[in-house]
């Protein structure tokens, strides 16, 4: 049974699992917009789909990835689209702050 007295806590192995999917997001090459492939990712790193998903979740959760409920693939993460600026800084107007 369960013990919900205590908040459970990310163990060593998650941060790390967390760690080395966000490095293959990065080292991968994959564009924004582009699907992630959940499956793909988890065979490379030698790791359990389901952790896989989880670690993903926390990225999305921390916003370095989108879940996309209606996604071009359907369901699933995707990477984010690149920040684009304020469409007035695109045209040169800058916002002034006064103290």
């Amino acid at each position: 049974m369960l013990n919900t007295d205590r908040p459970t806590r990310a163990s060593s192995s998650d941060h790390a699992l967390l760690l080395k999917v966000r490095q293959r997001l990065v080292t991968a090459g994959y564009q924004p917009g582009q699907a992630l492939p959940t499956g793909l990712i988890a065979h490379h790193l030698q790791a359990n789909l389901p952790a896989v998903k989880q670690a993903i979740a926390e990225l999305a959760r921390a916003r370095k990835v989108e879940f996309r409920p209606n996604g071009e693939h359907g369901p699933g993460y995707y990477m984010p689209a690149p920040h684009r600026p304020n469409s007035l800084a695109r045209h040169g107007v800058r916002a002034r702050y006064s103290a």
